[in-house]
């Protein structure tokens, strides 16, 4: 009984530490589609921006965060393994980057520009950071050295991390378009709702799968 225990608390620490990223991933797409269909479409999006880069922020904080503490009860330190650490680094740069271009853009500083260009970092984080956080993601879900879960949770972070890669692509190139000046409006505002999706559906489908298997 104490195994299952000690098996399950790394698993509970991944499942429980995603939920609030994705739930503020959530908020961004639901502010982009807000903006969509109000009348202050800019203002709004702005503010979808901002809440976007907190996304990312928390991530990344919180995914590192999750890595450490797993480690310290598995007895093994950061050093002892190879940690692409890059790829969080790169979503808190851009989540610091998204604030403060979202704030810029809220005070009337070239909003439209700023936006699109905003989207672009978000999605070349999402995109270049997804093997770092589905690594991390697979080693801190694994940590129990329980094959069977190891195998579960390591297939579960290298397919999300094959979407983060797809969306983060694309809203990259929404966001060059935008900034050209190709409807930039309507596709920042897709791209924003696309990364703000993904982070939630990545969060939903991994601690809905942890906690299911938990329960078996």
């Amino acid at each position: 009984m104490e195994k299952v225990l000690s098996e399950q608390k790394p698993l509970r620490t991944v499942a429980s530490g995603s939920m609030l990223e994705g739930f503020v991933g959530l908020g961004a797409a639901v502010l982009a589609i807000i903006s969509l269909v109000s009348g202050i479409p800019l203002l709004i999006l702005s503010i979808s921006v901002i809440v976007l880069g907190a996304a990312l922020l928390i991530e990344s904080s919180a995914v590192m965060g999750r890595f450490a503490a797993i480690l310290r009860n598995i007895g093994e330190s950061t050093a002892e393994i190879a940690v692409p650490a890059g790829g969080t680094s790169l979503e808190s740069l851009a989540g610091i980057a998204g604030v403060a271009l979202g704030i810029l853009s809220l005070l009337g500083l070239i909003p439209v520009i700023l936006n699109s260009i905003a989207v672009i970092a978000f999605g070349a984080a999402v995109a270049f950071g997804s093997g770092a956080i589905a690594f991390i993601n697979g080693v801190t879900s694994g940590a129990g050295r329980n094959p069977l879960l190891q195998n579960v949770t390591s297939s579960m972070a290298s397919a999300s991390a094959d979407i983060r890669m797809l969306v983060g692509l694309g809203a990259m190139a929404l966001g060059i378009l935008a900034v050209i000046g190709f409807n930039p409006l309507l596709l920042s505002t897709i791209g924003v709702l696309g990364l703000g999706s993904v982070l939630f559906l990545e969060t939903l489908t991994l601690s809905g799968s942890i906690m299911g298997f938990m329960r078996r």
